[in-house]
């Protein structure tokens, strides 16, 4: 597990306003100040961890990519299903073929109407038209297909990736590039520190008359900083 420790330590005079207002110097040592929000991004599928993409300390939005596992089958199947989804070809080939045969149908039907042909002739055009028409249907249907194939290629592949799970700073990851992590495991740990929550502790007169719900002002030593 590598990890970072965040570690702040000051005087401050603390200022409380309401209906009572005390001044109190008091020397606070934080040395775990707990951040607003903490996630983990956890593996969706087992694997080997391939690459890190951020750091320790790396400050990151909700959905950046911080962890790859190893992915080059579900790659291979995302870009072959994306190259049959996007292949255009059997879709013009048959789309030509129509044309012709529905050239040939009304032709045929001319000379029909002015006996060159026979009925049998006719209805021979009219079924290579048919058959040329549901060519056709089954055309779209497989480009559909190829869609969907293309859209679960994706989806396996996105498995491969673990991400921020919100905005914040990256403080743990737990497996070096090269270990194997389990389907669920936790891989990454980002904190929210735009936020802390710390404990300030008060005695004797500083106490009086504070209710819950006070407001607290911080102003740091050397330099009257506000928090």
């Amino acid at each position: 597990m590598i990890s970072a420790t965040h570690k702040l330590l000051f005087s401050a005079l603390l200022l409380f306003s309401g209906n009572f207002v005390a001044r109190a110097q008091v020397s606070v040592a934080i040395t775990d100040p707990q951040p607003g929000v903490t996630s983990t991004g956890h593996a969706w599928e087992g694997g080997l961890v391939q690459t890190w993409h951020v750091n320790i300390g790396d400050v990151v939005k909700k959905g950046d990519l911080v962890v790859s596992l190893e992915h080059v089958q579900q790659q291979h199947a995302f870009e072959t299903a994306k190259l049959l989804a996007e292949n255009r070809a059997p879709l013009e080939s048959v789309m030509g073929d129509m044309k012709k045969k529905e050239a040939a149908l009304d032709e045929g039907k001319d000379r029909f109407r002015r006996r060159q042909i026979s009925e049998e002739q006719l209805q021979i055009l009219e079924g290579d038209a048919e058959i040329a028409r549901a060519q056709i249907k089954q055309t779209n249907l497989n480009i559909k297909l190829a869609h969907l194939n293309m859209d679960l290629a994706e989806k396996l592949l996105e498995r491969r990736y673990i991400r921020s799970p919100i905005n914040g700073t990256i403080v743990a990851i737990s497996h070096s590039p090269g270990k194997n992590v389990g389907a669920g495991e936790a891989i990454v740990t980002v904190s929210d520190f735009s936020t802390l929550a710390v404990e300030v502790p008060l005695v004797g007169e500083s106490l009086s008359g504070l209710e819950t719900g006070d407001s607290l002002t911080v102003l740091t030593e050397g330099g009257g900083h506000r928090l």
